[in-house]
């Protein structure tokens, strides 16, 4: 395939990729529009603080400095498939609670994977909190 060729092909899947993106973000906004039902009860919900003994937290305890334990539990990652895995097997693992916050999950094969081991925690007794942002900018 000669580089004229290519060119136009490349330039319609990249177009193609944009209008799939500008459809997502169209159908996001239409049902950010949905209200949520009016006089529903909602209970309040805080993140646990008697964690300490489970599996995971003694994990993150003993693989963190002792002078740094206090700050943020968050830790960078490498890369997109690291940082996936690492969720994934958090998931599994957890006994206790999940504090997920996202900004957009897809239903694609990711999402859907991600969605099915929250769910699947759930069903082990887990208490899921998933929080999902919409950027204001992508409406």
């Amino acid at each position: 395939m000669n580089a004229a060729i290519a060119l136009p092909v490349a330039l319609n899947a990249s177009l193609r990729r944009v209008w799939a993106a500008l459809a997502l973000l169209a159908a996001l906004a239409l049902a950010g529009c949905a209200g949520l039902p009016s006089g529903a009860t909602r209970m309040a919900s805080h993140a646990l603080t008697d964690v300490a003994a489970s599996p995971l937290a003694q994990i993150a305890a003993r693989s963190t400095q002792d002078d740094k334990r206090h700050l943020s539990g968050f830790r960078l990652l490498p890369g997109g498939a690291e940082a996936f895995d690492a969720r994934i097997a958090l998931a599994r693992r957890a006994l206790l609670t999940l504090d997920v916050q996202y900004y957009l999950i897809a239903q694609d094969r990711a999402g859907l994977q991600f969605l099915g081991a929250l769910r699947d925690a759930g069903v082990r007794a887990v208490r899921v909190r998933l929080s999902i942002f919409v950027a204001e900018d992508l409406l």
